[in-house]
């Protein structure tokens, strides 16, 4: 079993004997590296489930690395529903380091009708669920006919200015079409490791005067690997230009944008600066303040 790339195993007990009752593999098994999956490293329990395997590229070999949530039944109008079993299973997926951790979303087999996913993470969590860029606390993700058995990668982040390892618990709510609804479920708690956000702005800072050489400096977010300087004034004037990662970058303020050619530029200008962050799939993206300051 240990040259199964991304498998765990998944055990139910019953009458106090445990079975072998479904093996997981990563949705993605070419992101995973063969060294780093041997099986039964990490290890679970949760009520009469447990789990062996798999590696987590984000956090190491974590407890409950991979579960499944059991099927629910309540009796519903749709018993095909039920009965096909709409039971989820997640994986967590390497994600970057101390930024993320990600779930693959699927259903088991085909529904008869659209099934409805909403993900809500407690009120006490340290957890949040990220909409493009946005941290929110619910989400909902729709499975059809169609792709039913397509993973929907769900990110989940830490609440802003909390930094160290997290834990917390998800809410899974299902909805078969716009009327039947099936009972919470609540997995494993999530572990992420997060790094504190200290991405801002140096030099200039609020009210300064400064003059040429025009250099800005800022402090790097963690997860970003392209930075934009963005500089504008009531007048018109305008700046936008990728810049170095490193921090800080000189600036010629005579090659304002769109059509201004200045040289030099005038005294006594008041103008703003920014910088934004993101990652290069732009998953992640911030945005410092405005900072103003005056040419002299």
């Amino acid at each position: 079993p240990h040259t199964i790339i991304g498998e765990a195993y998944i055990f139910r007990q019953i009458d106090s004997i445990w079975t072998q009752e479904a093996i997981l593999v990563s949705f993605d098994v070419e992101s995973f590296d063969s060294e780093f999956s041997i099986l039964g490293i990490s290890s679970g329990l949760d009520g009469d489930y447990a789990v062996l395997g798999a590696w987590n590229g984000a956090t190491g070999h974590t407890t409950a690395a991979a579960y499944k949530i059991p099927e629910v039944d309540q009796g519903t109008p749709d018993n095909n529903i039920a009965d096909a079993g709409t039971g989820l299973i997640l994986l967590p997926q390497a994600g970057a380091p101390s930024g993320y951790a990600t779930l693959a979303v699927a259903l088991k087999t085909r529904p008869t009708q659209n099934v409805y996913l909403k993900l809500k993470t407690k009120k006490d969590s340290q957890l949040l669920l990220d909409n493009g860029g946005e941290a929110v606390p619910q989400l909902i993700v729709q499975f059809t006919r169609d792709n039913w058995d397509i993973p929907q990668s769900i990110r989940v982040r830490g609440t802003p200015d909390i930094s160290g390892e997290l834990t917390g618990k998800i809410k899974y709510k299902i909805k078969a079409g716009s009327a039947v609804e099936y009972q919470f479920v609540t997995p494993p708690p999530v572990m992420l490791t997060i790094l504190a956000d200290h991405f801002g702005l140096t030099s200039p800072v609020e009210g300064s005067v400064i003059e040429a050489p025009y250099e800005f400096a800022w402090q790097p977010y963690e997860l970003a690997t392209q930075y934009i300087l963005k500089i504008k004034s009531d007048a018109g004037y305008k700046y936008k230009q990728q810049v170095n990662p490193a921090g800080s970058c000189t600036v010629d303020l005579c090659t304002f944008k769109p059509d201004f050619n200045l040289s030099p530029l005038p005294k006594n200008i008041s103008l703003k600066w920014r910088v934004i962050a993101k990652d290069q799939q732009a998953v992640y993206k911030k945005k410092t303040p405005w900072v103003t300051f005056t040419s002299h």
